[in-house]
């Protein structure tokens, strides 16, 4: 089983790996190897520095020397927020996204009365090695931000202007070539797929976490 599900997950991702065609609108391959150093290494980075995390979240057991790691790992999320343009806000929005996820769970769960005491809970349902991993490098990210708002490339147009280009510049991503159509839709049919597979109340994946067995639908 472990094997199909390894060749399901790279059927899903080798179009992704194309250095022709669609490359620009859909790969993940840069052509430039300064774009590569710039894009692809960062990420490569932040990508190691959420190993610790998805170790602790899927492992019943706690890893030895976890908190000398949480501590090591400090320094190495400074060196990700401030290395590319991507990794700050791709930190801060998945932080935010997995932070909302817990609370809402927690908020549903809860038996206590009024909203304000639920949402308490919905905090508490965070997993304590979340606040580890994710607040250092999400303060460092902000420090990035801002930075940044001082780069001299920001000046070219207004911030105004940079916004209401934005609908122009989401139509011509969709309208010039069939890369990201095609991937759109190979989205879409991916969650029909899935949302198929759930009416008939099967468990597409589980994993053991440290709040017990976790699957996801």
């Amino acid at each position: 089983m472990q094997k199909l599900n390894f060749v399901i997950a790279s059927v899903l991702v080798f179009p992704l790996f194309q250095t022709n065609g669609y490359q620009g609108y859909m790969g993940i391959i840069d052509m430039s190897p300064t774009y590569t150093f710039f894009y692809a290494l960062p990420f490569l980075m932040l990508l190691t520095y959420s190993i610790p995390l998805l170790v602790e979240s899927r492992s019943s057991t706690k890893p030895e020397f976890r908190i000398l790691l949480r501590i090591l790992f400090i320094p190495i999320g400074l060196v990700c927020s401030l290395s590319g343009p991507l990794n700050p806000g791709i930190i801060l929005i998945g932080t935010v996204l997995l932070y909302l996820k817990y609370i809402r769970k927690g908020y549903l769960k809860s038996a206590l009365q009024g909203p304000l005491k639920r949402m308490v809970d919905g905090v508490r349902e965070i997993p304590t090695h979340f606040w580890f991993y994710l607040i250092p490098i999400s303060l460092f990210s902000l420090y990035s931000l801002y930075i940044g708002s001082y780069n001299s490339n920001n000046q070219a147009l207004p911030l105004t202007d940079l916004y209401s280009n934005l609908p122009a510049g989401i139509y011509f991503q969709f309208t010039q070539k069939l890369g990201m159509p095609i991937l759109l839709i190979s989205i879409l049919l991916n969650i029909i797929l899935l949302k198929r597979e759930n009416k008939n109340g099967e468990v597409l994946g589980c994993w053991q976490s440290i709040n017990g067995l976790d699957c996801f639908l």
